[in-house]
């Protein structure tokens, strides 16, 4: 018995050592399953997130939301999901939860413009102005050439009174692409700063973009009423009315 036990024990020892020998081998394969086992989680996160998009871009937003969910399970801390299943949210208009995954995807990566963006418009609709500002500020921060995160923001100036800024932040916009939206309300606020005679140049070129807008006729029919030009101001004031009897805002 005392042998077979010696027998025994040696047995073991020299198995362990074999083991030893064997542990840096052991180690490379289970980082090789490893590395598989995430790739193929990263690989179905993609295809979750491929589909999501799909189905969001054809307005299939509930299935869409499916998709999102799904992936969030494989990687919650996944910014780019999170900033997609909020623009699922908002486009479902639930701009409070669309807030709270733009806010996650912002929290995961501080420089994402898009998120920011996207939450700006959000806080639009519930009217938190203040906020959306705010990130419209980090958009231009993040992309000082765009012309939209002036405008976007400079529109805001506008609708909270800061007639100024609203002026600096459009003029920026114009610099860099114009538009027909900065420029119709850049002659709003020069009409607030009672200077019609700019705001007519601005809505003129407003008109010179796109020649069937009620609301550019309309305000230049206002423009002319401040000007005096009662005749101008009732041609432009019938248009305005035509159109927008057409549909054509």
């Amino acid at each position: 018995m005392r042998i077979s036990k010696i027998s025994t024990s040696y047995t073991a020892f020299r198995f362990n050592k074999n083991n030893m020998a064997l542990i840096p081998v052991i180690m490379v394969c289970l980082s090789f399953l490893l590395l598989l086992s995430s790739g193929c989680g990263q690989s179905k996160l993609e295809k979750l997130l491929d589909e999501g998009i799909t189905l969001l871009d054809s307005g299939q937003y509930e299935e869409a939301l499916v998709k999102f969910d799904l992936a969030l399970e494989i990687d919650p801390e996944h910014a780019k999901t999170h900033y997609l299943r909020g623009i699922v949210y908002q486009s479902r208009q639930n701009f409070d939860q669309s807030i709270v995954d733009f806010s996650k995807a912002i929290k995961l990566q501080d420089d994402y413009t898009d998120a920011y963006y996207f939450r700006a418009g959000s806080y639009v609709m519930i009217r938190d102005y203040e906020a959306a500002i705010n990130d419209y500020s980090k958009v231009i921060e993040q992309l000082p050439d765009s012309s939209d995160g002036y405008n976007k923001r400079g529109g805001l100036y506008a609708a909270t009174g800061e007639t100024q800024k609203a002026i600096d932040d459009l003029t920026k916009s114009i610099n860099i692409e114009p538009s027909f939206q900065a420029y119709v309300i850049r002659a709003s606020m020069y009409m607030m700063e009672r200077n019609p005679i700019v705001a007519l140049t601005d809505i003129n070129f407003a008109i010179e973009l796109k020649d069937s807008s009620a609301v550019a006729y309309k305000r230049r029919s206002q423009i002319y009423t401040m000007l005096g030009n009662t005749e101008k101001a009732k041609a432009d004031s019938i248009l305005a009315d035509s159109l927008a009897m057409l549909g054509k805002r």
